[in-house]
């Protein structure tokens, strides 16, 4: 039994010895033509590319009679609960679209309160604009839970006599810019 333990023991040693070996750590190639001991390249000199945004394109948003730009590659969910409303996903973030309620403020001045009164601690309005049938207002603020920026934008929008809200919370300003600059697409379904 003892002789047994001695050869699992050694099989053992010999497989991390080939397998550390293997791993290449530091390890220096050497040039076969002159000998000489080549540096292996750091692993962050290689280019990363950023992948290229997927081109806009008018998309129905489900279940809601709207429509907006949105990235070709955004996936669009029923988030349903109290009114018909909708999340669209992609590769960048998500975006809320709502029907209005009256759990959202009515006016101006309340979405404005409202914002300051987010769990998230507030610190500056960046927009304050009202715009025909509603607003659009961005805003920063520290997150609740590690106290990074979190950036925000609501826009209220009146649609064919119904009110719609189309918001999110981002962690990049240009996230939260491409979501407004969507949000601000939003329109009748055609």
């Amino acid at each position: 039994m003892a002789k047994m333990n001695q050869s699992c023991n050694f099989l053992l040693l010999a497989a991390l010895s080939v397998s550390f070996g293997a791993c290449g750590g530091d390890a220096k190639k050497t040039d076969a033509k002159d000998g000489k001991v080549a540096e292996k390249a750091p692993a962050g000199d290689k280019k990363i590319e950023e992948p290229k945004p997927a081109a806009m394109v008018p998309m129905k948003v489900p279940p809601l009679p709207l429509e907006m730009d949105l990235p070709s590659d955004a996936k669009v969910m029923d988030g349903s609960v109290d009114a018909p409303n909708a999340t669209v996903s992609t590769s960048t973030g998500s975006i809320n679209v709502s029907t209005v309620t009256e759990a959202y403020p009515k006016d101006f001045a309340g979405a404005k309160k409202s914002i300051e009164g987010d769990p998230n601690k507030f610190k500056a309005f960046t927009k304050q604009e009202e715009i025909e049938g509603g607003w659009h207002l961005e805003f920063e603020l520290a997150s609740m839970s590690d106290q990074a920026p979190l950036y925000g934008v609501q826009i209220r929008k009146t649609i064919d006599g119904k009110q719609y809200n189309c918001a999110r919370n981002d962690r990049d300003v240009a996230n939260r810019d491409a979501i407004a600059k969507a949000c601000l697409t939003l329109r009748k379904a055609t």
